[in-house]
């Protein structure tokens, strides 16, 4: 009975060698092997990706923080053009400080052209030292209009459009940044608003105290070409 017995704990125990081999055979097989590198370099691969994604959203992210930052420590001056009618018909064009802290305003000028007729201005470049702060009605400019000019703009034979243009930065000695913001509009007679032509505005280099409202029309030709409708 002891032989039989152990006769089967050896035919048991070489089944399980075998099977141990078999699987040890599977394990060390070059092409399993190769799979399970594959499988772990594309899992590493995977990881990677993720890191980077992540990454770039957080650089994304800062970016997005800075340009915000910036933005708060630094005014945003804006132009709106408008027209009197009356006695004494204008084109006035008023600065209004649209950001948190004050802006000053170094130069400005202006151009109103009725129909092909361009209105002689009153001066070339103001210069000027006037600082404007935000929730303040800002400061306006006026171009006197005469009667023949007002006159054709009413009967309708003649649009006005008007250019303008302003050098500005902030208040603080030492932050000597400049930018220059530069429009056009048209008006009709037949409508109430006027027409938004073009808007620009661009960083310039310090000590910047000229700015040529002629010079519109030139700036939006080429902001034409670039971007062509």
């Amino acid at each position: 009975m002891r032989k039989r017995i152990n006769s089967h704990l050896r035919g048991a125990l070489n089944t399980a060698r075998s099977g141990l081999k078999f699987v040890w055979s599977k394990i060390t097989n070059t092409a399993l092997l190769t799979l399970m590198i594959a499988v772990g370099t594309l899992i590493t691969a995977l990881v990677a990706l993720q890191t980077a994604r992540d990454s770039h959203d957080q650089v994304q992210l800062l970016k997005r923080q800075v340009a915000f930052n910036a933005s708060e420590t630094r005014p945003f001056l804006r132009l709106k053009p408008s027209i009197s009618l009356g006695k004494n018909s204008r084109v006035l064009v008023g600065m209004i400080e649209l950001g948190r802290i004050p802006a000053r305003v170094t130069a400005y000028d202006m151009l109103v052209q009725v129909g092909r007729h361009v209105v002689e201005p009153r001066g070339g470049t103001f210069n000027t030292g006037d600082v404007l702060y935000p929730d303040q009605p800002g400061l306006g400019i006026f171009q006197t209009l005469s009667k023949e000019d007002a006159a054709s703009f009413i009967s309708g034979s003649d649009p006005i459009v008007v250019g303008e243009c302003a050098i500005y930065g902030p208040i603080t000695a030492d932050d000597t940044r400049l930018w220059k913001v530069s429009a056009a509009s048209r008006f009709d007679s037949d409508a109430e608003l006027p027409t938004g032509l073009f808007a620009n505005e661009v960083e310039v280099p310090s000590g910047t105290d000229k700015c040529d409202a002629s010079s519109v029309r030139d700036e939006w030709i080429s902001q034409l070409k670039l971007h062509p409708k």
